[in-house]
């Protein structure tokens, strides 16, 4: 069976915009077309594009080609040789070449300057149809507990997913204007800006914005109000300047980790929007939502369902050709709902007790004077006192942490050491790598 590349109904349909340019469908299918008459023969395509347009014009141009997206997590050359290792007849797309990278590199913002030059938007050309088992993209695991791993999408499963999110959020009947602060490289980005963009017809702003004024600017370029996609980090950001005022925003859609209920409280007060989750995962895509402030029950997309079995719960989605079992701990409700209680790497045994590493963070992060908070379990050793904590506070000292975190868990799961960090370092998409916390406590011992 055979999917459209684009739902986009008429030429004149808006695809893309930022503060200058407005990119309709009919322009869209030009340059899709253009660039994919000139990719190279091979089999995968790196696709590195930060820029949002540039990466969707890419993704589509690679899916028409017959090719497969690659999509790492980030640019550094040791994950991109990891991969070429694993994906041998591999090329790169980037917006500007690197002499430093040993890998075959192809500039789309030059190619695309070309094409601008010689020819204009053809309102003959007619949207793309794919094989739905055509494999778009290879999307990677975030790496944050161990070496990413690669995962398969079909363009079905990805028309499929987008089409259910669309039910849920009401893109079905009325579309909205795209704001996302999340790299289009990651599942999440992926498909709640592109597939969005695509499938449900929503307009993308075509950068990428980072700081909390970029994203003011982007958020009141639309001609109407937005959804905003975005991460817990950008959300405290964004909900903590004082010299911004925020409008134009319809609703606020986070994830990548959980979002805690006060900054929640604190976003929806300062930026006037109603602030939902999504949850999800690299193998299976998104798949349900709650409103933080209203809901603790988690529910699945319409189509999908979960039910446990043994101590795992499993994920039944129509496009999955098997049914994946959850790294989440979750308690099942029904087939439709559940709580989220954990992660089985994030459950800890201390001294004969089960903890939670999500939960520790939570209650270092309530403690008044802490402004950020992580605690991981190193490789070599299960014993409590290996337990490490970095904390990100001005005003506190660490036994005054000790003190407050003791009147809040048994003492066995107090973090020895505890060390104060000017910040955490996150990703791009807001999460914490294992890798990264390994080369922070490796730095803070050396001090």
């Amino acid at each position: 069976m055979k999917l459209n590349l684009t739902q986009h109904a008429d030429n004149d349909s808006l695809v893309a915009w930022n503060e200058q340019l407005k990119i309709t469908h009919a322009q869209f299918l030009a340059d899709v077309m253009y660039v994919a008459a000139h990719l190279p023969n091979n089999k995968y395509a790196i696709n590195l594009c930060e820029d949002r347009y540039y990466f969707m014009v890419t993704f589509a141009a690679v899916i028409v080609k017959g090719q497969t997206n690659l999509l790492p997590q980030n640019r550094v050359f040791e994950t991109l040789y990891a991969v070429v290792e694993d994906y041998t007849d591999s090329y790169c797309i980037t917006e500007e070449k690197s002499g430093a990278l040993e890998l075959e590199q192809l500039d789309i913002r030059k190619l695309l300057k070309k094409e601008t030059k010689s020819t204009e938007p053809n309102n003959t050309i007619k949207t793309p149809a794919i094989d739905g088992e055509q494999v778009a993209a290879i999307a990677f695991t975030s790496g944050s507990t161990g070496k990413p791993q690669g995962n398969s999408k079909t363009w079905k499963a990805l028309v499929m997913g987008a089409q259910m999110a669309a039910v849920r959020f009401g893109l079905d009947k009325n579309r909205a204007y795209i704001v996302s602060t999340v790299p289009p490289q990651h599942m999440y980005g992926l498909e709640t800006s592109i597939l969005y963009s695509l499938q449900n017809t929503c307009p993308v702003y075509a950068g990428r914005p980072f700081y909390p004024e970029d994203i003011r600017q982007a958020i009141e370029s639309a001609p109407q109000a937005v959804i905003l996609i975005t991460t817990p980090v950008h959300l405290r950001a964004c909900a903590s300047t004082s010299n911004i005022q925020w409008k134009n925003i319809e609703l606020i859609i986070s994830a990548t980790a959980p979002l805690r209920s006060e900054v929640a409280m604190q976003v929806a007060d300062k930026m006037k929007a109603t602030v939902k989750e999504i949850f999800g995962c690299t193998e299976v895509g998104s798949m349900a939502s709650r409103e933080t402030l209203k809901e603790q029950t988690w529910e699945l997309y319409k189509g999908i369902r979960i039910y446990p079995a043994g101590n795992k719960a499993y994920i039944d989605a129509p496009y999955m050709d098997k049914d994946i079992a959850l790294n989440d701990v979750v308690k099942v409700e029904d087939e439709h709902h559940f709580k989220l209680l954990g992660r089985d790497e994030d459950m800890v045994n201390m001294a004969g007790k089960r903890g939670s590493l999500s939960d520790l963070k939570i209650k270092l992060e309530s403690i008044e004077g802490v402004d950020d908070a992580v605690v991981y379990l190193p490789d070599d050793s299960n014993d409590v006192s290996r337990l490490t904590a970095f904390v990100v506070t001005e005003k506190l000292t660490s036994k005054q942490i000790v003190a407050e975190l003791a009147q809040k868990v048994d003492r066995v799961f107090i973090p020895r050491p505890i060390y104060k960090v000017k910040s955490l370092p996150y990703n791009k998409t807001g999460k914490l790598t294992r890798q990264a916390l390994i080369k922070l406590s490796c730095q803070c011992k050396s001090k």
